[in-house]
């Protein structure tokens, strides 16, 4: 299972439409300042579904708070729409590589109700949203 889709700068409205037509609750993470883990981990709590106030120091924390906010978005599909991905090419490709992990990791437990002990399966997905050739067409912001 893929958690990860790659979309070009040009269809993000059309993508936006689309998810919210379909039920998903929407979290759209703006990644223009994010280039590294540490600014990463500064940015993730202003749009990434975690607990309000919360600061992350590591990955397991990263993960955690991740968990924490997927089950408790209150939808059975969460959508994560990473726009300005692009930023992560240069330099920070490890870093959005070991987060991409991380998010599979939660949407593999999420979508097994009964492991998770979850009252239903919950589907989450991530869009990378960027400019160039990587993302589907390379449509300009």
């Amino acid at each position: 299972m893929s958690v990860a889709k790659l979309v070009g700068a040009a269809e993000l409205d059309a993508l936006l439409g689309h998810l919210s037509s379909e039920g998903n609750r929407v979290f759209l993470f703006d990644g223009s300042a994010v280039h590294d883990k540490e600014s990463l981990f500064a940015q993730a709590p202003t749009g990434l579904p975690f607990p309000p106030g919360v600061t992350v120091r590591r990955w397991s924390g990263f993960e955690d708070y991740l968990w924490q906010g997927v089950v408790t978005a209150g939808a059975p599909q969460v959508a994560v729409v990473w726009v300005h991905a692009e930023q992560m090419l240069e330099g920070g490709l490890a870093v959005l590589l070991e987060a991409l992990d991380v998010f599979s990791s939660v949407a593999r437990l999420a979508a097994d109700a009964e492991t998770a002990s979850l009252p239903e399966p919950i589907e989450l997905a991530v869009y990378l949203v960027g400019s160039g050739p990587n993302f589907g067409g390379g449509g300009a912001a």
